[in-house]
């Protein structure tokens, strides 16, 4: 058997070169953007969606006045016979009601009576026959008018009940 000897030590022998990936430091794969940002993300579409919904709150919960009242709509709180107003809302008629608007319009002036030309023109004449009649009929039922003494002239025709009651006038004349 033969051995070798070297004559120079293991360390001076020449060693290849280190491959670029041997350089660098390992590679740590990135998780997708949409991964690394995710609170970001659901915070954004948070506040974008909160901010749509405010913004369609704000347009359409503008407060509405009694005056605003359509055809069909009752009124809740306390309005005199005589036609002057207290504390009084738009509700639902499937709620107790003291009132419901009938008809509205507008008069060139400020209706000061239900006797004016222009309240039986907006409250009688261009009322559907079967409403006045569901009205005539209707136990209890009283009807009159709210002005506006704003110089805009609108008219609320409204029906007025002996107590609190529930359904619409409206509705059940156009049955």
């Amino acid at each position: 058997m033969t051995t070798v000897e070297f004559s120079e030590p293991a360390s001076s022998l020449p060693r290849r070169s280190p491959t670029l990936e041997e350089l660098l430091p390992p590679v740590v794969p990135t998780r997708p953007f949409h991964v690394r940002h995710r609170k970001k993300l659901i915070a954004a579409a948070t506040a974008f969606v909160l901010g749509a919904v405010g913004v369609i709150y704000v347009v359409t919960h503008q407060p509405r006045t009694v005056f605003d009242a359509k055809p069909g709509e009752c009124i809740g709180g306390q309005v005199a016979r005589d036609g002057t107003q207290g504390k009084i809302s738009i509700i639902a008629c499937g709620s107790p009601h003291i009132a419901e608007v009938y008809a509205t319009g507008t008069a060139g002036h400020d209706v000061e009576s239900a006797t004016d030309p222009d309240a039986i023109r907006i409250c009688q004449t261009n009322v559907d026959p079967r409403l006045l009649h569901e009205l005539a009929t209707a136990d209890g039922a009283t009807v009159g008018l709210l002005t506006s003494f704003d110089g805009d002239g609108k008219v609320l025709c409204i029906a007025f009940s002996d107590s609190s009651r529930m359904g619409s006038y409206v509705a059940a004349a156009a049955n």
